[in-house]
């Protein structure tokens, strides 16, 4: 605890301290957005804003396999082999069977097909995400993500999700992956309070805001 508050103290003491000389009221720091989210938590998902795939729900492997391959998720019948029977894929790091073994009958099946398909999807739009956002930056430092939010990650959070939102219909659950609603990110590094502020109401003003 000690070194962590040391830690803190390096990264954000020297600014406190500039922002209580110059500001002793806390009038900036009283103006700071609030966190708050405009959507309840089980909304929080990419499905408020986009139709489920129906395939998951139905358990329709063969749509499932075309959507994959319309994102380029999947790129012919082998690569699905590949990935069902031995875990093989770019997106899996590591080769790993785990959610692929129990067959079209298992939750974590459905769920990760579910997910891999939004992966695809955010790697789709990636690049105007980042043009939009740097756009956006003016004398901030941007910087991207180096990518879309791994898979391995993403699953953990999608079964975690499933759980903490105490999900039981069938839709639902295969449709957990949806709730991973930071495949895309990126950070904005500014030099003063004042600026930060100023950016978090530019992106609000430009772009809708669900939970700030």
């Amino acid at each position: 605890m000690k070194e962590c508050g040391e830690g803190m103290e390096n990264l954000y003491g020297k600014e406190y301290n500039r922002l209580i000389a110059e500001d002793p009221n806390m009038k900036t720091l009283e103006s700071f957005l609030k966190k708050s989210s405009k959507l309840d938590a089980k909304l929080l998902t990419h499905a408020t804003f986009l139709k489920k795939p129906w395939w998951a729900a139905k358990k329709d492997l063969p749509v499932a396999v075309r959507a994959l391959q319309q994102v380029g998720v999947i790129q012919s019948a082998g690569a699905f082999c590949d990935l069902i029977q031995f875990g093989r894929h770019r997106l899996l790091p590591i080769p790993n069977t785990e959610f692929f073994q129990e067959g079209p009958e298992s939750e974590k099946f459905w769920i990760a097909l579910v997910l891999l398909r939004s992966i695809g999807l955010h790697e789709m739009i990636q690049d105007s995400f980042n043009i939009d956002m740097k756009a956006e930056a003016g004398n901030a430092t941007y910087k991207e993500a180096p990518g879309v939010k791994a898979f391995p990650r993403s699953m953990v959070k999608a079964l975690e999700y499933m759980k903490t939102k105490n999900m039981v219909e069938w839709e639902d659950i295969a449709c957990a992956g949806l709730h991973v609603i930071d495949g895309l990110r990126c950070s904005f590094s500014v030099d003063t309070v004042e600026e930060n502020i100023a950016m978090g109401r530019r992106l609000e003003a430009k772009f809708p805001v669900v939970r700030t």
